[in-house]
């Protein structure tokens, strides 16, 4: 409140920015009907990020054309993304992560590396596809035994961006800072 830079007590998530149980439950566990709908889901969201982005500009008073990406994401880019994204949720069914992992196999130029560790040292199941645009290997890291996701990583030349999940779980309060006192 009042940009005291305090994050607020309660998380109000915008409504669709992460699935429900019944969203997650109501997607095809078949993986060509599963690739389609996740394929149109990223399609679906870009234009509403593009449409966003167009606002927030018009109201700052910029000119509101944004050029179309010369070297956008692939199909194939955008399936890999959105069926990785969709292995971090932790209420995923076993017939759905079992569909994921099947339409990431399919997904031309996905490579799996069994016996990897993720940068904490645990054993992990790689899954990396390299992009064109950006030139960017993205890796997820899966646990062998339980397939939760470890770690996301984005690796591009000069710059290595992580995220590194000790645990998983969905609240709508802050936990207490851990860092502080």
């Amino acid at each position: 409140p009042g940009g005291a830079g305090v994050p607020p007590g309660v998380l109000n998530a915008r409504a669709g920015s992460s699935p429900t149980r019944a969203q997650l439950d109501a997607l095809p566990t078949d993986p060509s009907a599963l690739r389609a709908t996740l394929l149109a889901q990223a399609k679906q969201q870009d234009a509403q990020a593009q449409q966003y982005m167009e606002q927030q500009a018009k109201k700052a008073g910029k000119a509101a054309a944004f050029p179309v990406a010369t070297d956008p994401l692939s199909d194939n880019d955008l399936v890999f993304e959105q069926a990785t994204d969709l292995l971090w949720e932790p209420h995923l069914s076993p017939q759905l992560r079992s569909a994921l992992y099947k339409v990431l196999a399919d997904t031309p130029g996905v490579t799996v590396q069994t016996g990897a560790k993720d940068s904490s040292g645990r054993p992990a199941t790689e899954i990396s596809r390299y992009q064109a645009p950006g030139k960017t290997t993205v890796e997820t890291f899966e646990d062998p035994a339980t397939g939760a996701t470890l770690e996301s990583a984005w690796n591009s030349p000069g710059e290595f961006d992580e995220d590194l999940y000790l645990s998983t779980t969905y609240t709508n309060t802050i936990p207490a800072d851990p860092y502080q006192g």
